[in-house]
């Protein structure tokens, strides 16, 4: 099925995969994730800085931490998880829509 308002066949692959994950899946809901260090839980936050300190380095495995627990215990129930996009700056944005990675992820067994 193309849809033309999809710039490239590659991104016409993707939908098609979501379009049977969500069939599959009975769910018709993507799982966004936020790469905020305030919507991280606490607990998951004083674990990682006092691994490495409360530096970048920290809280960005604080935020890897608590996202991929997400994905492990919901994997098997949702088709898809989006990384939600809205503290990057527009060109940020817009040089990741021109790279080669997916910004929605489909489901088997949830890849990225």
């Amino acid at each position: 099925m193309f849809c033309p308002f999809l710039e490239n066949r590659e991104e016409e692959k993707m939908i098609n995969k979501l379009v049977a994950k969500i069939k599959e899946t009975k769910a018709p809901i993507v799982v966004g994730l936020d790469p905020m260090l305030n919507y991280i839980p606490e607990h998951v936050q004083k674990k990682a800085f006092a691994e490495f300190g409360e530096t970048l380095e920290g809280a960005a495995e604080a935020i890897w931490q608590f996202n991929k627990e997400i994905v492990d215990k919901t994997y098997d129930l949702i088709p898809a998880v989006k990384r939600r996009s809205r503290c990057m700056s527009s060109s940020e944005f817009r040089e990741s829509r021109r790279s080669k990675r997916q910004w929605i992820t489909v489901n088997p067994k949830i890849w990225w």
